[in-house]
């Protein structure tokens, strides 16, 4: 009696995993973390994180920007804690739009994370930030973010409110 050859089932569990990602956003995250925000800037990838601990409650939210592939050149806070220690959010209110973001201060730089929308100019996305003496960058997404960033998750994470405005880039 002949049988058949056993069939190779890594290739078809390999293409299903690829095909099922390839709309995802890439991100800087762990497999075990959300993705909160991540977008691709001109040469970098910049993402907040959040890991959930018991009953899905937020444990902490990381901040990461680098390359693809190699470990991130920056990482806030350094080790994980609770996100209302180190973050703050807030509403963008436009005509025809509106938006979020979140913010931390780091030695002296504020880093904001935003996603906005308003009519007659689009939408904007990414990362600015502000240095001592008004000096400010804007590091826009390439590609339309993976985001979450809104009142209803800040509430939902214990994200206090911003002290203060964010004006779009």
């Amino acid at each position: 009696m002949r049988t058949k050859p056993p069939v190779n089932v890594v290739p078809v569990i390999v293409l299903a995993l690829l095909s099922c990602g390839a709309d995802a956003a890439p991100s800087l995250c762990s497999v075990s973390e959300q993705v909160v925000f991540s977008c691709p800037l001109a040469r970098k990838l910049v993402s907040l994180c959040a890991s959930r601990g018991p009953a899905q409650a937020l444990m902490s939210l990381t901040y990461r920007i680098g390359r693809a592939g190699r470990p991130p050149e920056l990482v806030y806070p350094e080790r994980p804690a609770a996100p209302a220690a180190y973050f703050q959010g807030g509403s963008l209110m436009y005509s025809g739009g509106g938006g979020a973001f979140i913010r931390f201060e780091r030695g002296g730089y504020t880093y904001t994370i935003f996603t906005a929308i308003g009519r007659g100019w689009g939408q904007k996305e990414g990362v600015v930030v502000d240095a001592p003496a008004s000096r400010r960058t804007y590091l826009p997404c390439r590609q339309p973010a993976e985001s979450l960033l809104g009142d209803d998750w800040f509430h939902q994470a214990g994200i206090p409110p911003a002290s203060s405005e964010f004006e779009l880039p």
